[in-house]
């Protein structure tokens, strides 16, 4: 599948991304998959035989 942005979507998009909020969000949002990740790692090492 391709498609093609225009010039102005390209720039809403890059705008959305970088917007200081979204940043925020996005910084949180990996924060607590790290956390998930670890909590899941640290109960998988105490299922270990």
């Amino acid at each position: 599948m391709s498609f093609h942005l225009t010039t102005k979507e390209k720039h809403d998009l890059r705008q959305a991304i970088y917007a200081p909020k979204n940043k925020q969000y996005t910084r949180q949002l990996s924060d607590k998959l790290k956390r998930k990740t670890q909590a899941t790692a640290a109960t998988q090492d105490l299922k270990k035989p």
